[in-house]
C-alpha cells in the first residue's frame, strides 16, 4: 500500500478521557481533558496539557493538588458537559458524587471507575499552553474493576478520545500482552 502525506494536525492519536478535579472559588470544579499521559513509573507521574487560561489551570497552580478521574461510557454526557462549560461561568460542583483522599483538597469522582489524587510536581510552558506534571499519591477504584488487585481497563469500559473527528470511543479487544507477543518473532524478521 502506498503511503500518502497527511496534514500533521489531522493525525488522530487515541487519548484517554479524564475529568480533572480541583477546588476553585471555594467549591469543587471539574474539567474534561484528553491530552494526558504517564511520564514516570516510580514515583508514578502523569502530564496533562491545559490552556493557561482555564480556571482548572489556575486552581492547580494555586492549590498544588488535583485529581484525575477516568470516566466510563455511562459518564460520556457528563464528561462532555464538563469540557464544554467553564467553571468561570457554571457551578459544576454538584454534577458528581464527590469524595476526598488524605489531602482533602482535590475532589475525586465516586462514579468514575478509576480516580487518582495528584500533587503538583512541575508546570512547563508549551507554546500557549501549560504542561502540568503531577505525582500520583493515591489511586481509588472498586473491587469489581480489579483483576488480582490491579485495575482492569476492559471491565472499566473507559472513554477514549480521537482527533480530528473529536469523537469518544471505548476500548476494543485485547490483541496480546506487551513485552510478550514479540517474543514469537524470529531475529530475521519473519
Amino acid at each position: 500500500m502506498k503511503k500518502v502525506n497527511v496534514e500533521v494536525n489531522k493525525v488522530g492519536y487515541p487519548m484517554p478521557v479524564v475529568i480533572i478535579g480541583t477546588e476553585a472559588k471555594g467549591k469543587a470544579n471539574f474539567m474534561t481533558a484528553a491530552w494526558v499521559t504517564n511520564v514516570n513509573l516510580e514515583p508514578p507521574m502523569l502530564a496533562i496539557c491545559l490552556s493557561k487560561d482555564h480556571l482548572t489551570s489556575k486552581a492547580i497552580q494555586e492549590n498544588k493538588v488535583f485529581s484525575v478521574n477516568f470516566p466510563d461510557r455511562a459518564l460520556a454526557v457528563k464528561a462532555d458537559y464538563c469540557g464544554l462549560k467553564s467553571g468561570k461561568e457554571v457551578d459544576k460542583s454538584n454534577i458528581f458524587n464527590i469524595f476526598y483522599g488524605k489531602e482533602h483538597k482535590s475532589p475525586l469522582i465516586e462514579e468514575c471507575p478509576l480516580s487518582l489524587s495528584c500533587k503538583l510536581s512541575e508546570v512547563i510552558q508549551v507554546a500557549g499552553d501549560l504542561l502540568v506534571i503531577g505525582e500520583v499519591v493515591e489511586a481509588f477504584s472498586e473491587e469489581g474493576y480489579l483483576n488480582r488487585g490491579e485495575p482492569d481497563v476492559k471491565k472499566m469500559d473507559l472513554l477514549i478520545f480521537t482527533m480530528p473527528d473529536n469523537a469518544y470511543w471505548s476500548l476494543g479487544d485485547l490483541i496480546g500482552q506487551a513485552f510478550e507477543i514479540g517474543k514469537t518473532m524470529n531475529d530475521d524478521k519473519e
